[in-house]
């Protein structure tokens, strides 16, 4: 049998009390239903004030109406908190602090928190951060217990030593205390000054976050790096929670300083998202630390550097492998994009009995590509005989994109790239939207 929930009385008097005072917890007004008002089923009512996700205000003038609704809205109005630099992000933080001393329940609702530090003027024309010397802040994150996720950004890249030490330690304080988190994000912060901060906060975040993300995080120098990475005898791999890593690399770097952590504490980690432009060496000896655990791989390569092809050959129970490789807008900056390329890293791969699902993409123009697939003809047919399902056993699909500019008029394509339809993997190719086609080989193991 469904819940049920009382019916209140739509009356104007609720809608214009919240007209002339926000929604306080302590000035709030219930307006209950008569007895004879018809049941509400509760799913119906959720799926109501679903649609008020995104709408703070008609939230705190539902919450208004019925005592049966203050719960399902306070779900919703309180489940994400924004704290923004340009949007009164402290005045906002000191403001939720004061709440959550006077009414400490609410915190049970606040499951994810996203903070952007950015630059503010001061009552004395002064410009500094608006997060790293705040007092509230760091007396606000010990009375968040039940966070689920913890975003912690920048506005520009920010030297990470100007954050007081009050504001580090209830950061670091929240990510070990919290029984329930599971995502942490880390986005344009400095930490060259700081060699030990990003040790200590790696740290904290695998033993007790399901999944990392670092944007544009620069790491320190190489000459300090292993100064920083304390030893940790005692550190065990079982024990860690992280499952899943993403890298987003800008102009920063944190591969190396990852490679180096993540050596000196064993993690298995199942899944990578790397996102950067740096040399494939690097790439690899980050994939080789990482091991057998790695499951699902995807890498978007701004450019290839380096002679030196991809290993994949220490991630033996790869599933699923996605390749997208993105043209850099400098010419002397491109990819090294071939067909060569591509059958160089796939020959490495290992995962026979594993790997289930191969995705790659390429973005290049169409002069580029016609060219290619003139001088590659001969290594498609390789890259037939290295998916060949015999050898794996589990593959079930491979989709190869490239999106080029060019006519669009799909007899013209096929002419122009009569290569491509030599191998055996190709079996689609269409043409979308106007001058921009897209290529996409499409192969099922039969075996499967």
């Amino acid at each position: 049998m469904n819940s049920t929930v009382s019916c209140p009385s739509y009356t104007p008097s609720a809608f214009r009390l919240h007209d002339r005072q926000p929604f306080d917890s302590t000035t709030m007004t219930v307006f209950v239903a008569p007895p004879s008002a018809p049941a509400l089923p509760l799913e119906l009512l959720e799926t109501v004030l679903s649609f008020l996700y995104s709408d703070p205000k008609s939230l705190r003038a539902a919450s208004l109406v019925s005592r049966a609704w203050v719960p399902i809205c306070r779900v919703r109005l309180f489940r994400r908190i924004v704290l923004h630099w340009c949007d009164e992000g402290l005045r906002r933080s000191e403001c939720l602090y004061s709440l959550l001393t006077r009414r400490p329940h609410i915190a049970k609702y606040i499951h994810e928190l996203s903070i952007h530090e950015g630059l503010v003027s001061s009552k004395q024309s002064q410009v500094t951060s608006c997060f790293a010397q705040s007092t509230s802040l760091p007396q606000l994150l010990p009375l968040l217990p039940q966070l689920y996720l913890i975003e912690f950004r920048a506005s520009t890249l920010t030297p990470w030593c100007e954050l007081s030490g009050e504001l580090v330690h209830a950061l670091l304080h929240a990510i070990t205390a919290s029984s329930t988190l599971t995502d942490v994000v880390l986005g344009s912060w400095n930490f060259t000054s700081e060699p030990r901060a990003l040790d200590a906060l790696l740290e904290a975040i695998t033993q007790n976050a399901k999944s990392l993300v670092l944007t544009d995080i620069v790491a320190p120098f190489a000459s300090t790096r292993r100064q920083a990475i304390r030893p940790y005898s005692g550190f065990d791999q079982r024990h860690a929670a992280l499952q899943s890593l993403t890298i987003n690399e800008g102009e920063a770097s944190s591969l190396s300083f990852c490679t180096e952590w993540f050596r000196e504490r064993p993690t298995r980690i199942k899944s990578l998202q790397l996102s950067c432009s740096t040399m494939q060496t690097s790439i690899s000896e980050f994939l080789g630390v990482l091991g057998e655990s790695l499951e699902h791989l995807e890498l978007n390569i701004h450019t290839v550097r380096g002679n030196t092809s991809l290993d994949l050959s220490h991630n033996t129970r790869l599933r699923n492998l996605q390749l997208q490789v993105l043209e850099h807008p400098i010419m002397s900056l491109r990819s090294k994009i071939s067909v060569s390329w591509l059958v160089n890293i796939l020959s490495t791969l290992r995962s026979f009995e594993c790997l289930e699902l191969l995705h790659i993409g390429f973005e290049i123009d169409a002069d580029r590509l016609r060219r290619l697939s003139q001088s590659d003809a001969n290594h498609w047919s390789q890259l037939d005989q290295i998916l060949c399902p015999k050898k794996y056993h589990r593959l079930s699909s491979v989709q190869i994109g490239i999106k080029f500019q060019c006519h669009d008029d799909l007899e013209y394509i096929k002419e122009k790239l009569g290569a491509f339809a030599a191998s055996t993997i190709v079996s689609r190719l269409s043409s979308q939207g106007g001058a921009v086609g897209t290529f996409t080989p499409h192969f099922r193991n039969k075996a499967s």
